[in-house]
């Protein structure tokens, strides 16, 4: 066989295997192709069914807001009902004659109901901060507006309250009893019903104390709530300072002191009688102190304080001419 036969087949061999191995390449590569373009359309499908949804909000967590709305709205109700039940209402049409009569029946009332033994709670003639309407003085009062009643009313009632706490409490006397004087005339009646006055303040030492209510205005809420603000200067024993204290935060209708100035009335520590000291015995420079020259304190020489405290009542979900709850007329409780 020639060299030359030889080497065309030898030539021929090796083109068709490579030829093959093309063949094998273009196959394999072929089917990885086909497997990636499967994938990418599954992604792209996919991909496309996300944009295609709505995902929030979806039906069900619609539905369960719906219900939980409902449950929201339930227990917002129930919880309105509860704190709206604190409100001080009268009932009734009361024309100014009749407040002053009411008035004059629940001054009466405070003053049988004052402590009695020792030193008096209250003055004879003190009126709980309703001076303006005591009929008893000289020249006479003006009688209340029809307008003014109700809230005066409302006041009347709350007044007891505060009053009948601080008997409970065993205070030794009470000096002053304040209250929003509203009913005015002039400016302070056109600037929103409220006295201008200056925060209370006190300074060191009885003499100088002084006492008066604020003006600031009710803080502004998402739902009808009224306020209504009350002051007293009164004598008192830590024990019974702290009691009234305690009763004043365990109200219904809500309370809050937002104020208070407190000032000692006398010192605590007070010396003993001083005894004539012993006669000198020979030899002794200086006698020792006799026993009734020492210091003595205690609870039963404690000194009283006095105190000035601003309480505001509040009143949630009615205004001051709703119909939210009862007073009863003779005591000034809630129904």
């Amino acid at each position: 066989m020639s060299k030359t036969r030889i080497g065309v087949i030898v030539g021929g061999v090796i083109s068709l295997l490579l030829v093959v191995l093309a063949a094998a390449m273009t196959i394999s590569r072929m089917g990885k192709a086909s497997t990636e373009r499967t994938l990418m359309e599954n992604a792209h499908k996919t991909l496309t069914g996300y944009y295609n949804q709505n995902p929030f909000p979806s039906e069900t967590n619609i539905s369960t807001e719906a219900v939980n709305l409902e449950v929201i709205k339930e227990r917002y109700s129930v919880l309105t009902s509860a704190i709206s039940s604190n409100a001080v209402v009268i009932k009734g049409d009361f024309s100014p004659g009749a407040f002053s009569t009411k008035c004059e029946e629940t001054v009466d009332r405070l003053r049988q109901a004052a402590p009695k033994g020792g030193e008096p709670v209250i003055a004879p003639d003190f009126f709980f901060g309703f001076e303006r309407y005591d009929r008893t003085k000289e020249g006479g009062v003006e009688p209340a507006r029809k307008e003014d009643v109700p809230r005066l009313l409302r006041q009347l009632a709350i007044m007891e309250m505060l009053v009948r706490e601080l008997y409970a409490a065993k205070v030794i006397s009470i000096e002053k009893a304040l209250r929003e004087e509203f009913d005015l005339e002039g400016e302070a009646r056109r600037t929103g019903g409220i006295i201008r006055r200056t925060r209370p303040t006190a300074t060191t030492g009885s003499e100088a104390f002084s006492f008066s209510l604020g003006d600031d205005p009710p803080v502004e809420a998402p739902f009808p709530l009224d306020r209504q603000r009350f002051g007293f200067v009164f004598l008192a024993k830590e024990a019974s300072l702290l009691d009234f204290l305690n009763r004043i935060d365990a109200m219904w209708p809500y309370a809050q002191i937002s104020s208070f100035t407190i000032v000692k009335n006398g010192e605590d520590v007070v010396p003993r009688a001083a005894a004539e000291a012993p006669t000198s015995p020979t030899g002794i420079k200086e006698p020792p102190k006799p026993r009734t020259s020492r210091l003595m304190s205690g609870g039963l020489l404690e000194a009283p304080v006095k105190v000035g405290v601003q309480i505001d009542i509040y009143t949630f979900g009615a205004y001051a001419g709703g119909d939210a709850a009862a007073v009863d007329s003779e005591t000034g409780a809630g129904e």
